[in-house]
């Protein structure tokens, strides 16, 4: 399963909670990592790299990572950091038709930076699930995954309900701005979800629900739509391959032809191109 939007069927398992105040030398390595992982910063300063890009880290500050990213941490060394780490996996359990449905969980509905608008009684849950975690015994997983699920449901109410839509909107603008204006670059699904700091699997959902294309499938539209103009006004196939981000004419015709259901070379013989 990729992603995730309803968090009712969620069951967590846990390989490390930590309630860290960091020594002026603390770092977690720059590593791709086969986990979730949640780090909330309580106060002091630090940094968090991801994606090739450094981000500066505060008070409030909820840094988020699926399975299979590539991240690390480190503190300052003038103000470190009082933080929480959670690493964990998830399932996804629903019982239906007279049997349960198991799914693992490879990604929940937050950005990879997001800042709390109201940290305190985060800040309580976190403290509380770290404790539960260090004093271990009897029914111990039962009370970890209680405090957890109430933090997913706090992160939810505070990130992601109708507060968040207008943003959430804006920022997909934004990208459809870019690609508009840069259709001729060579650009990854990833470079996108970066330009406004979100994981790309989250965000190519999102770009799906308020444009109905995923973020490359309207990239190769706009594209299509200007070989059209180009084509229409004289150019060559080869040249307006180059022209539209393209470097393989041959591949250009192929994607050509599959959106619109002519070879661009006899899409060039015709008179108007108008509609």
């Amino acid at each position: 399963m990729n992603s995730i939007n309803n968090l009712n069927h969620l069951i967590p398992d846990f390989l490390h909670i930590a309630n860290r105040y960091c020594n002026n030398n603390w770092f977690v390595p720059i590593a791709t990592r086969n986990f979730h992982n949640l780090l909330f910063v309580v106060s002091g300063e630090g940094i968090s790299y991801s994606k090739g890009k450094e981000y500066k880290l505060s008070s409030g500050m909820l840094i988020y990572h699926s399975p299979g990213e590539t991240y690390g941490y480190s503190t300052s060394q003038s103000n470190p950091m009082h933080c929480y780490g959670i690493n964990f996996h998830v399932l996804e359990a629903m019982f239906s038709g007279g049997k349960w449905i198991t799914n693992n969980v490879e990604q929940l509905p937050y950005n990879n930076k997001s800042s709390i608008p109201s940290k305190g009684i985060l800040n309580k849950y976190f403290e509380d699930l770290s404790t539960v975690w260090e004093e271990g015994g009897n029914n111990n997983l039962l009370k970890c995954r209680s405090i957890f699920l109430n933090i997913l449901y706090e992160l939810y109410t505070q990130l992601l309900l109708e507060d968040n839509i207008d943003n959430t909107i804006k920022k997909i603008k934004d990208v459809i701005v870019y690609i508009r204006k840069n259709y001729k670059s060579q650009i990854t699904l990833g470079y996108l979800a970066s330009l406004i700091d979100l994981n790309p699997k989250y965000f190519g959902s999102l770009f799906k629900k308020h444009t109905g294309y995923t973020p490359i499938d309207y990239l190769t539209k706009v594209r299509i739509e200007k070989a059209k103009e180009y084509l229409g006004i004289g150019y060559s196939v080869s040249e307006t391959s180059v022209l539209v981000g393209y470097n393989d004419p041959f591949y250009f015709s192929k994607v050509f032809k599959k959106a619109t259901g002519i070879a661009p070379r006899e899409y060039a013989k015709k008179p108007l191109h108008f509609c």
